[in-house]
């Protein structure tokens, strides 16, 4: 099963080899992306670069819109020595906890200036020297991966990265696969990229990865005009909002208080049912954190008992999508993407597959009653999985 991070960045981990011989890159006076998954547009960026200070403007819609702000200043190996970050609103405020992030990068260790409207600065210095500066659907940040790894004669490059907190450094494999075009590997899944003449990314495609995303090169776009219209379809409630959202399932069956707590990701436009689920073949049955399941009595499921308490819920995917199980394990609290071990499995029972006339936008968990007892379910798109249970008495 992949690994996700809480707030995914989408950097190029590609395939990336020196011997291409595309040319440097040297972005127009300004390039522009749009970053879309399934059919929703979930970011627009704009940047320009002049020598080795980039300036840049994206437009990041979930749960709703902001734009942030980077200044950086480029070292003649490529990563940064300085980068200046901030959040704005499409008015030109401030969202709720904005704040202004300087970094001064040296060789071994960075410092953090964050700046709020208080006019208070709060100081801090890390370990980790010079990076790419890294943002989630951000394609400069790819771009500039990539041109640092065409800077190192070498077939393999791993490449320095930071987030704006300072916290998600990571080291990023980049591999060349032909002479204009990656393989970018994201979170342990391929995805692809071809590059334009001077080296920038052309167009970037996530189709087998659990977000989808593609991004693609575009005409010159006005970051204000267009933030202000995303601003203005969230007010009017057609915003994107939230990836994931979260929620609970109860139901009181036959004397047992049953409680589900899991995410619910959006389907937008994507197929999510293709090698796996959103490529996962052992899946966490939702978004975000692990999916949590409790029961205050003894429950009978395919013949097996399940002791009341609180366990995770995962389903297992067999090859080609053939069919699906329900794996019950007792470990909770994590991550979704920190893979349970199969030693802590309670049960693995199989689950019904039934394809139904509504369609499932928000990936959704029931427990119904049935009968002298009742039924888990949980359905996506138009499929639905399900599972009868008998309350043990």
């Amino acid at each position: 099963m992949h690994r996700i991070a809480m707030i995914p960045v989408l950097i190029v981990a590609a395939a990336c080899g020196t011997t291409a011989s595309v040319g440097s890159p040297t972005p127009d006076a300004s390039t522009s992306y749009v970053v879309r998954r399934g059919a929703d547009t979930i970011a627009v960026e704009r940047y320009s670069r002049a020598g080795q200070r980039v300036e840049s403007s994206i437009i990041q819609r979930e749960p709703s819109t902001f734009v942030g702000h980077s200044n950086i200043e480029l070292g003649p190996d490529g990563l940064a020595r300085s980068w200046r970050y901030e959040t704005r609103l499409a008015n030109g405020s401030r969202p709720v906890n904005g704040a202004t992030v300087t970094w001064t990068l040296t060789a071994d260790s960075s410092l953090s200036v964050v700046t709020r409207d208080t006019g208070v600065a709060q100081n801090r210095r890390i370990a980790g020297g010079y990076a790419i500066p890294s943002l989630a659907n951000s394609m400069l940040t790819q771009n500039l991966a990539i041109a640092y790894a065409r800077m190192q004669n070498s077939d393999s490059v791993n490449v320095p990265t930071m987030g704006a907190n300072g916290t998600n450094r990571g080291s990023i494999p980049i591999r060349f696969v032909t002479r204009d075009s990656l393989r970018v590997w994201y979170f342990g899944q391929p995805m692809y990229a071809k590059l334009d003449a001077d080296g920038q990314v052309r167009w970037i495609d996530g189709a087998v990865t659990a977000n989808k995303i593609r991004g693609t090169k575009s005409s010159p776009l006005n970051i204000a005009s267009l933030a202000s219209a995303y601003a203005a379809r969230d007010a009017a409630g057609a915003g994107l909002g939230a990836a994931t959202t979260r929620d609970t399932a109860r139901a009181q069956i036959q004397g047992a208080t049953l409680w589900v707590d899991y995410g619910r990701p959006a389907l937008r436009g994507r197929n999510v049912w293709v090698n796996g689920v959103l490529g996962d073949t052992l899946w966490r049955t939702g978004g975000n954190a692990a999916t949590q399941f409790r029961t205050s009595s003894d429950l009978r499921i395919d013949g097996k008992t399940l002791p009341a308490g609180t366990y995770t819920l995962w389903t297992h995917v067999f090859p080609r999508n053939a069919r699906y199980e329900l794996v019950i394990n007792r470990r909770t609290g994590q991550w979704g993407t920190d893979m349970p071990l199969p030693e802590q499995d309670v049960m693995r029972v199989p689950l019904t597959e039934r394809t139904m006339p509504n369609s499932a936008e928000r990936f959704t968990i029931t427990v119904e009653p049935r009968g002298d007892g009742g039924v888990l379910a949980m359905q996506w798109g138009t499929k639905r999985l399900e599972v009868p249970f008998t309350v043990v008495r």
